[in-house]
């Protein structure tokens, strides 16, 4: 199977569902990178740096923030963020295609996803916002022995979320939003994450 085309053609057959955010939201955008590289799909995750007053700093994310009143749209401020934060340049990137909506009632989070199919591995030059960026292959997204159960602490309180082991127990898992996005990219290639898609979580624990 060439898995760009097939995610390609799946995006371009599929309207997004899209959110009107509520007043009191906080919009955000995110782009999700793919590097073709003739066998696989290689995905981009960063790890964020930890910072005081951020929930989610320290996790796994795509690249992307706050979507900003000088922004022409979400897409456009998924494309100055992943500028800022990886240093890669989006705009004149094949887009393939935009993903549902996704919120959080958590601080009201509002977040649009925009898919990017790249056709070489790209250098990276990461900010002081970014710890580390990794790219991940669809095997190791799809290996069933990286799934579980994990708890996770934070101001929103204890939760038990469906989560994948990407990079080992030294290093966050993948979860929440992100990992929400993962698992459309993934159904469109006919694949599903637990619990990703309203299906039943499986998998072992990690505290």
């Amino acid at each position: 199977m060439n898995y760009g085309k097939t995610l390609a053609h799946a995006l371009s057959e599929r309207p997004p569902k899209l959110i009107q955010p509520e007043a009191d939201a906080r919009p955000a955008a995110v782009a999700i990178p793919i590097w073709d590289d003739g066998n696989t799909l290689n995905l981009l995750y960063l790890i964020r740096s930890k910072k005081d007053g951020d929930p989610w700093s320290g996790h796994i994310a795509f690249p992307g923030g706050r979507i900003e009143s000088y922004d022409d749209g979400p897409q456009a401020a998924a494309e100055r963020e992943t500028e800022e934060e990886v240093g890669l340049h989006l705009a004149d990137k094949h887009s393939v295609g935009r993903l549902d909506d996704l919120t959080t009632q958590f601080h009201k989070v509002h977040v649009a996803g925009f898919v990017y199919m790249l056709t070489g591995k790209p250098d990276l030059c990461l900010n002081c916002e970014i710890r580390k960026a990794y790219w991940i292959t669809l095997g190791d997204l799809l290996d069933s022995t990286r799934y579980l159960t994990a708890n996770i602490s934070g101001v929103w309180g204890n939760r038990q979320v469906p989560a994948i082991d990407l990079l080992g127990d030294k290093y966050p898992v993948l979860w929440g939003l992100t990992y929400r996005f993962t698992a459309q990219i993934l159904n469109c290639l006919g694949f599903h994450l637990p619990g990703g898609a309203g299906l039943q979580i499986m998998g072992t624990n990690r505290s």
